[in-house]
């Protein structure tokens, strides 16, 4: 009995295998770069493409599964997943409001944080002369001022639910130069994004508020589609992805730093 299951088991990742050969899966991410989970602009993947990219290729490669990576403006991501002309698109945070068109990595019936793909944080970054200040609760210092955010991030809902007057940007660049010019009383960014621009870019003083605005963990969509029609491949790959995530993510991290 053990060998027949043993050899069951094998027939079976086989068939999984053999089949998911066949499979092109085909994924969406924005055309503004996250560094360093989503490096470069433009709608070209860039070389190399991103700690994401990175883990997800990973991921697929150990399915042998191939891969088609599709880079469209922020909004577009979303439109293209309803649209079905792809399969999938990351890195996403949880929206209920999405779960009509998309399915996230699930355990038990609910949403599982450990199969995601990063863990980011929005940080609020000013003029250093400047008294912008929050506590975790409360936003002070902001006077007349708005706060500069990336068209179409999550923040922006945080920010209309405080009534705090804001003007999006669709670059990182274009948010740090309103601040330098005064025409934004802060930014909010997540701190990665924010630390690869400002490592080339030290003309003028710029701090960081310590507490984050906001800490989300982001994940790798996939289309109903997509998920009812390969439901074992799916599970399996947002099963490898936790898997390879922190080590992966420890190592190229470094590789990534280096470089900027």
């Amino acid at each position: 009995m053990h060998y027949r299951l043993i050899i069951a088991t094998l027939m079976v990742l086989f068939s999984i295998i053999s089949h998911s050969s066949e499979i092109t899966l085909r994924l969406c991410y924005t055309d503004s770069g996250a560094f360093p989970y989503q490096v470069g602009d433009g709608r070209e993947v860039n070389d190399p493409p991103g700690i994401a990219i990175d883990i997800i290729q990973a991921a697929a490669d150990s399915l042998e599964l191939k891969t088609e990576y599709i880079r469209v403006p922020d909004k577009r991501v979303l439109v293209e997943l309803k649209k079905g002309s792809v399969d999938g698109a990351f890195i996403q945070s949880f929206q209920e409001k999405r779960m009509t068109y998309v399915k996230y990595p699930r355990k038990d019936g609910k949403l599982d944080t450990n199969r995601r793909i990063a863990v980011l944080s929005y940080y609020l970054y000013t003029l250093a002369e400047h008294s912008l200040h929050w506590d975790g609760e409360l936003l002070s210092g902001l006077s007349d001022g708005k706060i500069g955010v990336i068209r179409g991030y999550s923040i922006i809902d945080k920010f209309k639910k405080m009534n705090v007057p804001i003007i999006e940007v669709d670059r990182s660049e274009q948010l740090f130069r309103m601040l330098k010019m005064k025409r934004v009383s802060g930014v909010a960014i997540q701190n990665l994004i924010a630390a690869n621009y400002l490592s080339n870019n030290t003309d003028f003083g710029v701090k960081m508020v310590d507490i984050p605005l906001k800490t989300k963990n982001y994940y790798l969509m996939l289309s109903h589609e997509f998920v009812l029609k390969y439901p074992k491949i799916s599970e399996k790959l947002w099963t490898k992805i936790s898997e390879i995530r922190d080590e992966m993510t420890a190592e190229y991290a470094k590789k990534y730093m280096g470089n900027n």
